[in-house]
């Protein structure tokens, strides 16, 4: 009795002078405060190495973490008088722990099936990827054949021009005439134009390689080291496709808030003892005390 006596924060000697139903209560409250820290340790456990995919050693330290910081909690609890905010607090924060911690469990057991879903999410992603980058490969192709046929036309009217000027072909007149001056003219557009196209060239190879290139490398890195955010998403892709993924996943997060919340749902919801009357009368007459003085 001396353990559970300490943990409730009541004396050992004066709960043993009392009824057995009494002392039955005090044992159940001590005792079953174990719940709660063995199901929040491994609920921590979980989240930090399945969730987070953190490493083993710091799992288990953030797993002890939790086990002190949600002892100083239920014993906080179960020494306090029976407060509806402190069990509405302490009923929110088992519903958070306990989702993470069978959503990491969930992951684990369907892990397969997630990866399915990963592995087809994937390649739909990379397949559009290098979709978009054919696309911009063929109007590569196409500007550079356009300003191939623009050279190739450009140095024909330059060679023309210079046959022109020198009379030796065209209006056979030395100098630049009408004729020179509207190849001239005609060099002078071309020439605007594959200056054009070039900044367009310009402009989609680096939209391939900074847009496409880099998010096609992007994604595949990302799949490599498999980021938990994705199979999380892939989870709740599965929920919405197999049903008993989902159902796992409420039975699991249910089973862990009943167990979890043992303590407190006993606290305030079995009658008041022999021993907590006596100790509730004896509070009010110090109260009453301490207002005559």
């Amino acid at each position: 009795m001396s353990l559970a006596t300490l943990i409730t924060g009541d004396e050992s000697s004066v709960v043993d002078g009392y009824d057995p139903i009494s002392r039955k209560k005090i044992s159940i409250l001590g005792y079953s405060i174990i719940i709660p820290i063995v199901m929040v340790t491994m609920s921590v456990f979980l989240t930090m190495n399945i969730i987070l995919e953190k490493s083993i050693s710091l799992s288990i330290s953030a797993a002890i973490v939790g086990a002190i910081i949600i002892t100083i909690i239920e014993i906080t609890i179960i020494r306090g008088t029976n407060n509806a905010l402190v069990g509405i607090f302490r009923l929110v924060l088992a519903l958070l722990i306990n989702i993470s911690s069978s959503l990491a469990i969930d992951l684990a057991l369907f892990e397969n099936d997630v990866n399915i879903v990963l592995n087809n999410q994937y390649m739909t992603k990379i397949n559009e990827l290098q979709f978009a980058s054919t696309a911009v490969d063929n109007k590569i192709i196409s500007l550079d054949d356009k300003i191939t046929a623009l050279e190739n036309k450009k140095y024909s009217l330059e060679y023309e021009l210079t046959e022109e000027v020198g009379g030796i072909s065209g209006t056979r007149r030395t100098g630049r005439g009408p004729r020179a001056k509207s190849l001239e003219s005609m060099i002078v557009s071309i020439n605007n134009d594959i200056i054009t196209h070039r900044g367009n060239l310009n402009t989609l190879k680096e939209r391939r390689i900074d847009n496409i290139d880099k998010n096609i490398d992007t994604y595949k890195e990302g799949y490599i080291k498999g980021r938990m955010l994705d199979k999380i998403k892939a989870l709740f892709v599965l929920k919405d496709t197999q049903h008993i993924v989902l159902y796992v996943w409420i039975l699991l997060t249910l089973l862990f808030l009943f167990l979890e919340l043992i303590p407190l749902s006993y606290k305030f919801l079995s009658g008041k003892s022999a021993y907590e009357n006596n100790i509730n009368v004896l509070s009010n007459d110090m109260k009453r005390n301490i207002k005559r003085r």
